[in-house]
Order: structure tokens, then C-alpha cells, then sequence
């Protein structure tokens, strides 16, 4: 221990001794260790950890499918739920929730949050107990039951105070008096989907129409001994019995084309996330190879400086094993430098990047450095102090020690371990390319994305929703006049040219997946009777949002709840049911009320908005007016609708008079999802933009690396060389002579490195091919921009050596051997 100690405290004063060298290989370490540091975070928050819930690898969702929709993953029925719960014996229990958006209030200060209705068995599934109170019981989950409440923790603290009576205390949600019962613990959700409120969801056992009706996710939670493949199997013998139940002549469940999926919990809680984390640290771990690989080129060149200390120290009886333990002590002291520096890097990136990009991986609330990271970052400090002092250690030969006390021992020696460094520049480059054409094909990807056309024009336009309790609005003629009244209110405000509103909010939104009735069009397995998108408008819709009609015409003033009813559908809609053939005119209805329903006939064609994502293909859409939507017995026109604000300026101003607008209407209403149109389609790219950025930024990191490598090892080399340089000056050579051999030999490993980098990235090309939109992973115009680019910065830091080499004196050189 006490030779260790010294080791140290020597190192430490080498270290002081040369600041500018410490100061160098520390920043360089700290880049590629707080970049790692702060990848492993992101992927072990959402890879890595346990879902927050007992015994979490227990548990599973369940979905249905419509394969001949395209629908691998679908929602469950309330009586599919209730059949599966019943009759299945792979899970202990079966729980289910529908979210969506609620008023909440204590009577004053409305705010609007995301909650789900429920069924008691949830709580049951996830095993975790509330900070407060109690969760939802059976009893209280049944039709007409006490209505009742359990309150996000963040809801509580938030809209309540933390009031530690909360429970037993009764709160309006949408207009109806609930009675909180629980409070629920910090974090506690599902899904990733921002749940702050919990309602009873309320199924009734007795009622067995809504068959078609799938609008519920299920999480189960498997028997014990029972395994997924297990619990999968059950589901196909589940289908028999379905079958056997209800025959050919009622909706469920079968192996045609509606069966019952199970995946784990934990996979589906990752989602698409698992591809752009791995890229991630894939990313990282080239920068923190290229790091070490440049520290070990700056040991190497400073073991050389230190040739006759080392040999000095020899001579007097130091042993070799004494010798390397000097240097991996030094090596390893300038890495746990780096490492500290590099949490501090990446506590502030991953707090400006997670920050910048809210919702670009699940489970992102909880990303923060902790013990592990620290644990992880100690580790990986250490590893790379041993991995990069490798180099200058392995140096340590007693033939080479002993050189360094003759005059011309440092040649060879120093030839050689040029050598290695180039080697070790050819692996930067290789690395540095491999990174730079990934980050290249990204931006490239990222750059077609944001050229998509949307379908819409999202300049100069607020959005926000509304949603009207039915307790406060509990007819249509009342939900149509306030929306009527408020748009308005909303045109009549100075600056706004246009008002809608309107059900769905591209271009992210879920699919409906509606059945509907095409007259005169037979249905077949390549063209089913279904719709993508339903978007239900009022009728200044296409203006406010500057969706083109293509043919016909838009919706108008005269078309109202007593008129034909009437409907406009986008060119995809056309194309797969209308192919050749004008559609205006041709009659359309919901497929879900049979002669009962009337049909809507088709006055124009909207161009393709995108509804499902801009990376994703345009779904069918069918336009339907809100005031034309409840012609039908029981149904009611949506409660709850975004309005578009299309302005003259700067949409954001018109904030305040809009919350005017509708507190003049009905103060109890909070105003939602606030935001431009240019922001939704912004937050619409979110993962794209994250990913594209931190592996930009990883990328110019091992650009610059590779660049300072490649300068270092050159500018040694003329040093070196530099009575060579002199002789052949003396001997007639000239400058330009000279820059040529100089750049030559500086371009000879980032060649090298450049061919292996380009044929590493086509071998893993296939890797990054997912996260790509418009490119492929061997797009011409990267593979042809970025070896230029690096072959430009390369030669820049092989020229500035190469000039240095021009300028030598051949009396000075020969002088000085």
C-alpha cells in the first residue's frame, strides 16, 4: 500500500508538471466516459430495470388481432375481458383500463390530467399498494355503483397540496362527485401513459353487446409455474371455446382473423425503444475506443520524452513489473480523473438532452444518474485507465530502457513506437468512420422526415382541447351549442381568421379502425370493410387547418343537423375503394347500426393528412360533421374535441383571449394540450430528433479525436524525423517535396482506417436500416460526402506537421544530432 501511495503521489506530480498534457487526456477521457455514463442511464432505466411492480416478470399484456387490418396489436372487448377472465387458467388474475383525459376539481382551479377507468382486478395484476387510502374494490367496480376516485400521486401534491385528509374528501370529475379513496405511490403508471387519476371502469357482467366494441388494454398477471409460451397456448384453446359458443353469427375471438396475443410486460414496455438505445451505446463505445485509443498515442509519446528517466530508473535496480505498475497507476489516476469529469458531462447532457426531448424513451421520468451509473462509470473509468496505459507499459523492454542512455538509441526505439501509434490512428479512423457514416445516414433520415408533407399546414395555428362533462352537458343540442358559441368567440378575436374543431389531433393520433358500409363496393380479405381514421369536424375544419380539397368540395354553412347527411374522405380512402372512378357522390355509412344507420354521401376528397405519424404510411380517413354525427337513437356527438386557432401572427398570443373565450362560456373548463400545430408535428419527431442528435454529437466528438490522433502522430514523426528532413533539405529537396512525404506518410493509417470503417459500416448497415425513413443503409450521396469530409480533416491535421517539416533549417537539424 505504501508503494502504491507513492506511485500516486508521483503521478500527481508529473501530472502538475505538465498541465496542458493532463488537461488534454482529461477532457478526452471525460467525453467517452460521460458519454458512456450517460447512455447506460438512459438503457438501464429502460432496458435494464424491473418494471415498479411485484414480481414484475410475472407479467404480461394480452392483445387481440385483426392480421387482415394490419393489426398485430388490438384492444379487447368489455365482453371479451370478461370471457377471458373467466375462462382462462394460465393467470391469476386479468386487469384492464381505458385512458383518456379528465376534468378534475375541488371546486375551483379545474385542471385537466390523463386518467383510465379501470376494473378492480388491476391493482390486483401490478401488486403494488397506494401511499394512502385504498385502491378501487370489486364491490365499487360495479354498475352503479358509489362513484369513486383514486388520485396520481403527483394529482395530490399538485392540485390537492399533499393534503394528508384527501381520502374520504370528494372531488368533480367531469361534473360528477367522486370520493377520493386512495392516493396512488410516486411514479405509479402503465404503459408509460402519464395516468394521474383512477375510475372504476364499471363493466357489466350482464350486458353482451359491444362485442365489436375494442377499446380496452389488459395486463395479466401469470399463474405461478406458468410460463408465456404456456399462457399462449391456452389462448389458441381459448378460441375453440369461443368458437363452440357463439358460432359463425356474432363477434369474437377466432383463429381466422381475431385471435388473443401474450407478450411479456417488460418487452412491451420497451417497445420500438430497444433498437435506438442499443445504437446508443453502440455509439458510445466507439467514442470511448477512440478516446482511448488517442490517450494511449499521448502515454506513448510521453513515455518516449521520458526514455532516459525510465532507463535511469532501471539501471538503479527498478524492475520491470515496477516499471508497468508506474505507468498503469498513471494511466489509471488520469482515467478516474476523466471519470469524474465525465459524470459531471453527463449529468448536464442527459438532463439537456431528456429535457430537450420529452418522451423520447419510455420510462423517462425516471432517468437520472444514481449508484448503478456510479458503479457503472467507476468501473468503465478503471477498465479504460488499464486498457489505454496498456500501451506505453508494454513499452517498458529492458533493451529499450538501456537505449535510452545512448545518443543514438531513441531512433529505433522511437520508429517503433511510431509504429504502434499508427496503428492505433487507422483503428481511430476506422471507428470515426463507422460512427460519422451511422450519424451521416441519420441525418440524412432525419432531414427526409422533416420534408414530409403532413398533409396540413401547421403555420401560424394554435391547438388545444376541450371536454364538456356530461353531467354539465347532457344532451347534443347542448354540446352543439356551446362548441358553436365558442367558435365564435374564438373568430371574433382580434387576429384570428379562422376556427374548428375536431376529434383528432395529427399527425400522431391511435387508430379507430371503424367497420364501415361502402355502397355498391364488395368487401374482399385485400380490401376489408374498414377505416382507418374517423376525424369528426365542424365545418370550417379544412381551412383551419389548411387541408386541401382535391376534388368537390369542403364542408359548408348550409350543411347541418337537419340536412342530408354528408361526408368528405381522403385520396386513400378513394384509391383503395374508389379506384377509378369518381367517388363524389357515392354513399358511405358506419358499419355499426345496421338499416338503422344512414348513409353519408361523399361531397369531396381531402388530400392524405397524416393521422398515425409522419414516418408512418397514410391511413383511410372519413370526415364526418359533429353536428351531423348523433342521427342515430343513443348516440352523441364526442364531448371532447381539439380546436384549431388559425391566426395572422404569432399563435401563442392568442392565448389569454382564448381562455377567456371559453371561461365566458363555462369558467369550469380547463383548457388542454395547449400548443402550436408546428410544435404537434415537432413533438411528433421526438424519438427521431433524439437519437439523430446524440449520435451527431458522439460522431463530431470522434471526428475531432480521430483529427487530434492523426495530428499528434504525424507531428511526432517529424520530430523524429527531423535530421532526415534536414539531410534531404541539404541534398536539394523542397518544401513541396517534403510536404508531400510528410502528408503522404500522415495519410497512409487514415487510408487504412478509412477502408476498414467503410466496410465495418456495410457489414452493420443492416443494424441501423430501422431507425432510417427515405434512405436506405447504403445511401450513395453519405458513402460519398462522409469519406470526403474525413479525408478533408485528416489532411488538415497532417498539413500543419507537414508545413512544420518545410520549415526546418538543414544546419539547425544536422547541428542538433
Amino acid at each position: 500500500m505504501d508503494s502504491l501511495l507513492a506511485d500516486i503521489r508521483f503521478a500527481l506530480r508529473q501530472f502538475a508538471k505538465r498541465p496542458l498534457f493532463t488537461a488534454v487526456v482529461v477532457v478526452t477521457l471525460a467525453l467517452g466516459i460521460g458519454g458512456n455514463a450517460a447512455i447506460f442511464t438512459v438503457a438501464d432505466q429502460v432496458l435494464l430495470r424491473p418494471l415498479p411492480y411485484a414480481e414484475p416478470e410475472a407479467l404480461v399484456r394480452v392483445y387481440t388481432q385483426f392480421p387482415s387490418l394490419g393489426f398485430e396489436r388490438f384492444w379487447m372487448s368489455g365482453p371479451e375481458l370478461m370471457e377471458l377472465a373467466e375462462w382462462n387458467r394460465s393467470f391469476t388474475a386479468v386487469g384492464a383500463w381505458a385512458d383518456g383525459s379528465f376534468n378534475v376539481s375541488d371546486g375551483e382551479n379545474p385542471v385537466r390530467v390523463r386518467g383510465a377507468a379501470v376494473n378492480a382486478a388491476f391493482f390486483d395484476v401490478l401488486g403494488v399498494a397506494p401511499v394512502r387510502g385504498r385502491w378501487i374494490t370489486a364491490a365499487e367496480d360495479q354498475p352503479a355503483a358509489d362513484p369513486v376516485a383514486v388520485l396520481g400521486h403527483d394529482l395530490w401534491e399538485r392540485a390537492f397540496g399533499g393534503d394528508p385528509e384527501v381520502v374520504g374528501r370528494t372531488i368533480q370529475v367531469d361534473g360528477i362527485t367522486r370520493t377520493v379513496v386512495g392516493v396512488a405511490p410516486p411514479g405509479f403508471d402503465i404503459a408509460d401513459a402519464g395516468l394521474e387519476l383512477w375510475l372504476p371502469l364499471q363493466l357489466d357482467p350482464t350486458a353482451t353487446g359491444g362485442r365489436g366494441s375494442h377499446y380496452l388494454d389488459v395486463v395479466a398477471r401469470l399463474a405461478e409455474g406458468t410460463s408465456v409460451e404456456a399462457a399462449r397456448q391456452e389462448m389458441h384453446s381459448l378460441l375453440a371455446r369461443w368458437d363452440e359458443t357463439f358460432g359463425e353469427g356474432e363477434h369474437h375471438p377466432n383463429e381466422d382473423g381475431h385471435a388473443l396475443v401474450v407478450h411479456p410486460l417488460h418487452v412491451e414496455a420497451v417497445g420500438s425503444a430497444r433498437t435506438p438505445v442499443l445504437l446508443l451505446l453502440g455509439a458510445v463505445a466507439c467514442v470511448l475506443l477512440i478516446a482511448c485509443a488517442n490517450v494511449a498515442n499521448l502515454l506513448l509519446a510521453r513515455a518516449e520524452s521520458r526514455k532516459r528517466e525510465i532507463a535511469v530508473r532501471a539501471s538503479l535496480g527498478a524492475e520491470r513489473a515496477r516499471l508497468v505498475r508506474q505507468f498503469l497507476t498513471e494511466s489509471v489516476v488520469l482515467s478516474l480523473a476523466g471519470g469524474a469529469c465525465g459524470l459531471l458531462l453527463a449529468w448536464g447532457g442527459l438532463e439537456l438532452a431528456l429535457a430537450a426531448n420529452p418522451g423520447a424513451v419510455p420510462r423517462a421520468a425516471g432517468i437520472q444518474l444514481d449508484g448503478r451509473a456510479f458503479a457503472f462509470t467507476a468501473a468503465v473509468a478503471l477498465l479504460t485507465g488499464l486498457l489505454f496505459g496498456l500501451a506505453p507499459a508494454l513499452r517498458a523492454r529492458a533493451g529499450d530502457l538501456f537505449a535510452g542512455l545512448k545518443d543514438g538509441g531513441r531512433t529505433s526505439a522511437g520508429l517503433s513506437t511510431l509504429g504502434v501509434r499508427r496503428v492505433l490512428v487507422a483503428a481511430e479512423l476506422a471507428l470515426a468512420t463507422l460512427l460519422v457514416l451511422g450519424a451521416g445516414l441519420l441525418l440524412r433520415s432525419f432531414w427526409t422526415l422533416q420534408q414530409v408533407d403532413p398533409g396540413f399546414d401547421p403555420g401560424g395555428t394554435l391547438s388545444f382541447q376541450i371536454s364538456l362533462p356530461s353531467a354539465s352537458y347532457p344532451d347534443s343540442p347542448g354540446v352543439r351549442a356551446f362548441y358553436d358559441r365558442l367558435l365564435e368567440r374564438l373568430e371574433a378575436l382580434p387576429g384570428v381568421a379562422t376556427a374548428a374543431a375536431f376529434s383528432g389531433l395529427p399527425p400522431a393520433r391511435d387508430v379507430n379502425a371503424n367497420s364501415t358500409e361502402f355502397e355498391g363496393v364488395e368487401e374482399t380479405e385485400d380490401r376489408p370493410a374498414n377505416v382507418d381514421y374517423y376525424q369528426i369536424v365542424t365545418p370550417g375544419y379544412f381551412q383551419a387547418m389548411g387541408v386541401p380539397i382535391v376534388a368537390g368540395r369542403p364542408f359548408q354553412a348550409g350543411d347541418t343537423p337537419t340536412s342530408a347527411p354528408v361526408a368528405v374522405i381522403n385520396q386513400a380512402l378513394a384509391e383503395r375503394f374508389y379506384p377509378n372512378e369518381n367517388p363524389v357522390g357515392k354513399r358511405i355509412r358506419r358499419g355499426w347500426f345496421g338499416d338503422d344507420e344512414p348513409w353519408y354521401t361523399v361531397v369531396g376528397v381531402a388530400a392524405d393528412v397524416k393521422q398515425g405519424g409522419i414516418d408512418q404510411p397514410t391511413g383511410t380517413e372519413l370526415y364526418l360533421l359533429h353536428g351531423q354525427w348523433d342521427n342515430v337513437e343513443g348516440l352523441s356527438p364526442p364531448r371532447t374535441l381539439y380546436l384549431a386557432v388559425r391566426t395572422a401572427g404569432d399563435p401563442l398570443a392568442q392565448v389569454p383571449g382564448v381562455r377567456r373565450a371559453v371561461g365566458a362560456l363555462d369558467p369550469s373548463l380547463p383548457l388542454a394540450e395547449v400548443k402550436t400545430l408546428d410544435r404537434a408535428v415537432a413533438d411528433s419527431l421526438t424519438r427521431p430528433r433524439f437519437v439523430t442528435l446524440l449520435v451527431a454529437v458522439f460522431a463530431a466528438i470522434a471526428l475531432l479525436l480521430a483529427a487530434v490522433g492523426t495530428y499528434g502522430v504525424l507531428a511526432y514523426a517529424v520530430e523524429e524525423r527531423r535530421h532526415e528532413v534536414g539531410v534531404r533539405m541539404a541534398l536539394g529537396a523542397d518544401a513541396g517535396r517534403v510536404l508531400r512525404m510528410v502528408v503522404g506518410q500522415g495519410m497512409r493509417p487514415v487510408i487504412a482506417g478509412l477502408v476498414l470503417g467503410l466496410a465495418g459500416a456495410l457489414l452493420t448497415g443492416r443494424l441501423l436500416a430501422s431507425q432510417l425513413y427515405g434512405v436506405t443503409a447504403t445511401d450513395p450521396v453519405t458513402y460519398a460526402v462522409v469519406p470526403a469530409v474525413l479525408v478533408a480533416v485528416a489532411l488538415v491535421a497532417c498539413l500543419i506537421p507537414g508545413r512544420s517539416a518545410t520549415r526546418t533549417d538543414p544546419a539547425t537539424a544536422l547541428r542538433s544530432d
